[in-house]
């Protein structure tokens, strides 16, 4: 029941979103390159010269699948139908896979992968939205393996004084988008403490980066940067960084990684809880 109110929800503010979109003269649905160098699209457009389909068939097809949400602590998925709205934004990433051209898109609270060079395949759409404070973001893509495109989800939300995140890297296993890690889980505050006035404490996740392996898919290189900002009245903010770091390896058997920063997200845990 929670996965279908967070979809509901998702929906609700593509619209929303959509709808001030288009009072400022924007036509049905936009398409918002992650790469910062890459370009706004139409729903109308191919994402590049070698796609052989336009964005909108993509999530029209996508919309038709059988869809579910990610898998919750016990490993059970919920059946969800795709529905992104008459109108949504949404972000898009390509991933060049030497002869192959991978499609990536967030939108409404789902997830969404595509072959789209050098012919059109629809792999999968998975509702990733775990957080209803926030709406879930495409964060990076990668390319795993020859033909195992990765994808990175944040879920993230703040309030007055803290910051909550959550990532999960998702893969096509057996024909369909999985969630292949899960974390790190993160935690920001802001508060008053050790005569800091007051003291902020930001994680952030680094870029994920790779280590290629010949027999399986890449090694993936994980990277959180804690820093620590005390402000005291008349002298000049005391600033400390520290990293936390894990290498995910992928398991063959159970087709998925392995490893993570556990440590760092059993003590975010216990200082949500304090």
């Amino acid at each position: 029941m929670l996965r279908r109110a967070l979809a509901g929800l998702a929906l609700l503010v593509a619209l929303a979103a959509a709808a001030t979109a288009d009072a400022a003269g924007s036509d049905g649905l936009w398409f918002t390159p992650l790469d910062p160098s890459g370009r706004e699209l139409s729903a109308d457009e191919r994402p590049s010269a070698r796609s052989s389909v336009t964005l909108r068939r993509v999530l029209a097809d996508a919309a038709r699948l059988p869809g579910r949400s990610l898998p919750d602590a016990a490993g059970e998925a919920e059946a969800l139908s795709p529905d992104f709205g008459e109108s949504a934004l949404a972000i898009y990433a390509l991933i060049d896979d030497g002869p192959r051209e991978y499609l990536a898109v967030s939108a409404a609270g789902w997830a969404v992968l595509a072959q789209t060079a050098p012919s059109y395949r629809l792999i999968d759409a998975l509702f990733v939205q775990t957080d209803p404070g926030g709406t879930p973001a495409l964060a990076q893509t990668l390319r795993l393996a020859p033909g195992r495109p990765g994808l990175l989800i944040r879920n993230a939300h703040a309030n007055s004084q803290e910051g909550f995140a959550d990532h999960h890297l998702l893969a096509e296993v057996d024909g369909r988008l999985q969630p292949v890690s899960r974390g790190p889980m993160l935690y920001s505050v802001t508060q008053l403490a050790g005569g800091c006035e007051p003291l902020s404490e930001m994680q952030e996740l680094s870029p994920l980066t790779l280590r290629e392996k010949r027999d399986r898919p890449a090694d993936v290189i994980l990277k959180v940067v804690e820093t620590r900002t005390c402000e005291r009245p008349g002298r000049p903010p005391r600033v400390a960084a520290r990293s936390f770091a894990a290498r995910l390896v992928w398991d063959t058997a159970r087709q998925s990684y392995r490893g993570g920063l556990t440590a760092l997200e059993a003590r975010n845990q216990r200082r949500i809880g304090e």
